[in-house]
């Protein structure tokens, strides 16, 4: 006689508890990583930004030197300025730059003011000194030295 094996199949696969331990894992390093992250890209966001403004301070610092006029760089709290002429109040040319939310200039010690201002026959600046740029979580410090050099950190 012929007899049928009757093999049940064993079904393969994960069971609840072990998606569950595995979701709730996953969650948890997420949970650490996220803010790091994030942290992260807003910090690279704010060198970029002074990367942005060192850029416009070397173009002043250049534009002076080949128009052979004045130029500076009018720094307030949410926003800088770039203007041709002796001074901020009597530029001739003005270019208002805005920074974006949440980013704002701070603790600007400068030797004369809060304008970085360059004469039209050198490379060298009338004025000097630091400024931080923040976004509430960090800071970045531009600093521009006697010689015209830009450094940010």
């Amino acid at each position: 006689m012929l007899k049928k094996h009757n093999k049940e199949k064993k079904l393969k696969g994960f069971s609840l508890l072990e998606i569950i331990v595995t979701v709730g894992i996953l969650l948890l390093f997420s949970g650490i990583i996220f803010p790091f992250t994030i942290t992260k890209i807003k910090r690279t966001q704010l060198q970029s930004y002074a990367s942005e403004i060192a850029a416009d301070i070397y173009f002043q610092q250049q534009e002076a030197r080949n128009r052979n006029q004045p130029t500076g760089v009018f720094l307030e709290s949410g926003q800088y300025t770039l203007f041709t002429g002796e001074t901020y109040a009597t530029a001739t040319e003005k270019d208002k730059k805005e920074l974006k939310k949440g980013t704002y200039l701070s603790s600007i010690m400068l030797n004369d003011g809060t304008s970085i201002r360059f004469e039209g026959s050198s490379f060298k600046p009338l004025t000097y000194g630091s400024f931080l740029l923040s976004n509430g979580r960090s800071s970045v410090k531009i600093e521009i030295n006697q010689e015209g050099l830009v450094e940010y950190e």
